[in-house]
């Protein structure tokens, strides 16, 4: 999944870091198997507990025993504290020091720190999970004393203190169901590494009057949370705003200032094959998710906290858990259009939809917003696209337009496309991919020379053949279909990968889709104006499925 704000402050795309605890692989064979995996980078031994792989092609990457008394060489440092280095060889030195990372290595876990990853290049860790796996690594369930954790580093993409807050709201409102789904292993929720939050601290952020500036949301923060200690902890986001305030409150703690969210509850279950580390990050983004539906999150944050203060709370968990669980399966398809005009795309789009159990919404021009929450996009048929748009002549044909729809369109095919969200371009729609993707089209098909009449009519008049390999193919189970046809333009050349996936009589290209895994695909027929044909509902049936899953 990705998360609904992918671009920083900086208008750059977002990066995540991440810490993968494991055993039983040493260091050195650890730092190998690194450089194996990446298939780049060299190795550098920083001292028998600490190594670094540096100039891979994500950056430099740290591989430690995650106990610090011996990474920064705390009993050398200590014998000289108390004067004891004197009358102490080195050597002898050295030997306890071996000894104590011998009897740690029994509860200590190693740890993988990546540097900070684009989301688009995020994949890399589960191919390090992968490959450790395969190696022998063991994770929080091969020993009961292990309380190993997988730990997520996303970047802040806002440092306004309102998003902070309401990041932290929903990770309250979905803790007891996050919980629930990655099963932190009970030695880990009971030692200190991932203590909640207190209650009263709870209440205090969930109030929806709850409004302080950055200074006093610090403040209180340290008031109530002085400690790294905490499932989602904040203080090296804090320290990265305000390094002062923090190290002044808390100067003996150890804190790395970085413009990120430490989220520390997923386990590490590096040794199961069913483990993987886009399951633990995929929590993560429903955190986010939740934290930009503004409307749902004040309205479960008032309920949970009247869920929180209710006697008989615990006679109620299992109907929160359900309430938030209706959210967490509430998906929106936005369906585009004209601001002017016919509805009737709208209508039976959304009917359709919400037949297979997905919610629709309709953004046209004079009512979207950049930031509005998208699980699958469906572009409509309408009035041709602007030539401008493409820097294209315009033909005699080509009568109204709508240049401001084609922006809308354009930047929410962009952001689908970088968020891997499903799309299904329809008519225009699906012009409006494959010009997006390096494509061209013919301006008008009247002037074509064609074998055979193209019927231009609302009822199934034309026939259309589904390349056997392709995704179409697979939806529809068929090798041949009447389609309307309601279009004067069509596809001329491809754009970038895309392929084709049906040809009329005439050889013209009726349906496009990607060559990839991506659920990409252009129907240049209105399969919403035929909801009396089979193929329409296994078209509309197979989208909403595939929005599901992701």
């Amino acid at each position: 999944m990705q998360p609904p704000v992918r671009i920083n402050a900086s208008n750059e795309l977002r990066k995540v870091g991440f810490e993968l605890e494991y055993s039983a692989i040493e260091l050195q064979k650890s730092a190998e198997l690194l450089i194996e995996t990446l298939e780049s980078g060299s190795m550098e031994k920083i001292n028998p507990y600490h190594y670094k792989i540096r100039d891979t092609c994500c950056g430099d990457f740290n591989l430690i025993l995650d106990f610090q008394f011996l990474i920064s060489q705390g009993l050398q440092k200590w014998l000289q504290n108390i004067g004891l280095d004197q009358f102490i060889e080195t050597e002898i030195a050295l030997a306890l020091e071996e000894f104590i990372a011998t009897l740690s290595q029994t509860i200590v876990p190693y740890e993988i720190t990546t540097p900070p990853l684009p989301l688009d290049k995020i994949a890399i860790i589960e191919k390090i999970k992968e490959t450790f796996r395969i190696n022998g690594a063991l994770g929080t369930d091969a020993n009961p004393l292990y309380a190993f954790g997988f730990h997520i580093n996303p970047q802040a993409f806002s440092f306004e203190v309102t998003e902070i807050i309401d990041t932290l709201r929903a990770f309250f409102i979905l803790y007891e169901t996050l919980v629930l789904w990655l099963q932190p292993d009970i030695v880990r929720r009971i030692s200190p590494y991932i203590k909640p939050f207190e209650e009263e601290y709870i209440q205090k952020v969930l109030k929806a009057s709850y409004k302080p500036d950055m200074n006093r949301f610090i403040c209180d923060y340290l008031q109530y949370n002085p400690t790294r200690n905490r499932a989602l902890d904040l203080l090296p986001l804090l320290a990265w705003i305000d390094s002062n305030q923090v190290f002044k409150t808390l100067p003996e703690e150890k804190i790395s200032p970085r413009p990120a969210y430490h989220y520390r509850l997923p386990n590490s279950k590096v040794d199961k094959k069913e483990w993987h580390t886009y399951d633990a990050w995929n929590s993560w983004v429903i955190i986010e998710k939740l934290a930009q539906d503004k409307e749902m999150l004040a309205q479960l944050a008032g309920e949970y906290s009247k869920y929180l203060t209710d006697p008989f709370s615990f006679l109620k968990k299992e109907k929160w858990l359900q309430q938030v669980n209706v959210w967490l399966k509430k998906q929106t398809i936005i369906i585009t259009g004209s601001s002017k005009g016919s509805r009737s795309a709208w209508v039976t789009s959304r009917a359709l939809l919400t037949l297979f159990g997905v919610n629709a919404r309709f953004l046209h021009p004079d009512n979207w917003d950049k930031n509005t929450q998208m699980d699958g996009l469906v572009l409509t048929g309408g009035v041709d696209i602007d030539p401008h748009t493409f820097h294209t002549s315009r033909h005699p044909s080509v009568k109204k337009t709508e240049p401001l729809r084609d922006a809308m369109e354009l930047f929410l095919l962009e952001r689908a496309l970088t968020q891997n969200i499903p799309v299904m371009g329809i008519c225009r729609g699906m012009q409006l991919i494959n010009l997006f993707m390096g494509g061209s089209l013919h301006p008008h098909i009247p002037e074509m020379d064609l074998d055979f009449r193209h019927p231009h009519s609302l009822l199934p008049q034309n026939t259309i053949k589904i390349e056997s390999k392709s995704h179409l193919h697979k939806i529809l189970k068929a090798e041949k279909l009447k389609v309307n046809a309601l279009h004067h333009q069509t596809v001329r050349t491809l754009g970038k990968g895309l392929k084709v996936a049906a040809k009329d009589t005439n050889g013209l290209i009726q349906a496009i889709e990607t060559d990839n895994e991506d659920f990409i695909l252009g129907l240049q027929w209105h399969p919403e104006f035929m909801p009396y044909h089979w193929s329409t509902y296994r078209i509309f049936e197979a989208f909403s499925k595939e929005i599901k899953i992701r």
